[in-house]
């Protein structure tokens, strides 16, 4: 029982109770929610449009190789529809569907552009083929076309409608929206070039100030004696005439006046200031990109075990992005149900997944294929993509017309200790 400030007991309204009650229509008095945010972006303050900027903080040298980085191993991903070991109908249905796409790596490679700039816009075709409608593409659109309005739904901005249309609405499973670190306050979502913008400005421009004045701090020191009669204006002068003097190394003093020259030792070469700063902006932009950066790693040395701690960094930092390229083709699996009457049943888990390339040691290699020959037998294709083979890797057992083993009827075969060397060299690796 809830009781109020005169003791009178309150009873809720379970209709309240099923709807939404801290909304920004009663908080922020906000007449319409069609309302469209602004993108929250704190660049916002001197920048009109900071999705332009942000494309011009990813040409920075050193961010556009930390994207391209990850962009370039989402593609190296394989995907599948279904982890289940026995493929249903519905699963081979739209394995083949998504087979024609021919782009899945490129259009993988644009969802996680939503990591960078907090958000990612796709359109969805459709063909008619029957009584079916099928996908058979996803684009992605520019982000600059479409706002959020207030209550997070996603608007296109047209000539004619600068309110902009809810798509959602108009055209109903057409768009696409992929957000990262988004919330109900910033629809917009978090992106990474937003957290990078002032490093970038400080590696293109605002260092070169730094780098003037480290310059100018770090010169010797200049001391000037005058008597002590002297009048300010001639003091003046005399300063002016040891700053040339300090910049230039060359200046005119008046009669009289004694210079000195003092070594800074506290000084530091602006060179080595900007190495510095290089390095510590660079290894930032690895740490948001990447998640690490190799100066963090510190069981890996030689060249050959920086490259592979560099490949298993890259690797870590894919892997925990792919969930946004995933939640666009489950999207697409989610609506191509809603809108036709598909082979299998409801009961079948369907989920496109992205997993990475098996390895196969060249160890592990010559014992599948030493068994392979000498057993006759066709590999499993479970095992073909465990291992990373692909059909035709193995000699067919169909096709091998080598005269058979003779096996006794005790069950002895003369290849009996080449299987035990084969097993024994498979649990050693």
């Amino acid at each position: 029982m809830i009781l109020d400030k005169n003791g009178k007991t309150i009873k809720s309204n379970m209709a309240e109770m099923q709807g939404d009650i801290a909304t920004r229509e009663i908080v922020e008095a906000i007449a319409l929610a069609a309302e469209l945010m602004p993108h929250p972006s704190r660049l916002l303050k001197t920048i009109s449009k900071p999705i332009t900027e942000f494309e011009k903080t990813l040409l920075q040298p050193d961010v556009a190789a930390a994207s391209l980085n990850i962009h370039d191993g989402i593609k190296t991903l394989l995907w599948d529809v279904s982890q289940s070991k026995e493929e249903g109908q519905r699963a081979t249905w739209f394995k083949s569907l998504f087979k024609t796409w021919q782009n899945i790596p490129a259009t993988s490679s644009n969802a996680i552009t939503a990591r960078e700039f907090g958000y990612s816009i796709f359109e969805v075709m459709w063909q008619k083929d029957g009584s079916s409608w099928i996908p058979v593409d996803a684009v992605e659109k520019p982000r600059e076309w479409f706002r959020y309005d207030q209550a997070g739904m996603l608007r296109l901005i047209t000539k004619n409608n600068k309110e902009g249309i809810a798509v959602d609405i108009a055209y109903p499973r057409k768009f696409i929206s992929i957000r990262h670190g988004n919330t109900y306050k910033n629809p917009y979502g978090l992106g990474l070039l937003e957290l990078v913008h002032w490093l970038v400005k400080g590696l293109n421009n605002n260092f070169e100030w730094l780098l003037q004045f480290l310059e100018d701090d770090g010169r010797d020191h200049w001391i000037g004696y005058v008597s002590q009669d002297a009048n300010q204006d001639y003091i003046n002068k005399v300063m002016t005439a040891l700053s040339v003097l300090r910049r230039r190394s060359v200046a005119v003093l008046f009669e009289g006046v004694r210079a000195e020259q003092r070594e800074n030792n506290g000084r530091k070469s602006s060179s080595e200031v900007f190495t510095a700063f290089d390095t510590l902006a660079v290894t930032k932009i690895n740490k948001l990109w990447l998640g690490s950066d190799l100066s963090m790693q510190t069981a890996a040395t030689g060249a050959r075990a920086s490259t592979e701690t560099g490949a298993s960094i890259r690797e870590e930092a894919v892997l925990s992005c792919k969930s946004l390229a995933e939640e666009l083709f489950n999207t697409i699996i989610r609506w191509t149900k809603e809108l036709n009457t598909l082979p299998g049943t409801d009961q079948e888990e369907i989920s496109f997944y992205l997993f990475k390339r098996p390895k196969t040691t060249k160890e592990q290699s010559e014992i599948d294929n030493t068994y392979a020959t000498a057993t006759g037998r066709k590999i499993g294709d479970q095992l073909l993509a465990r291992r990373g083979y692909e059909q035709g890797d193995f000699i067919d057992a169909q096709q091998d017309t080598a005269t058979p083993v003779t096996v006794f009827s005790s069950g002895y075969s003369p290849l009996n200790p080449l299987f035990a060397a084969v097993e024994t060299a498979k649990k050693k690796s």
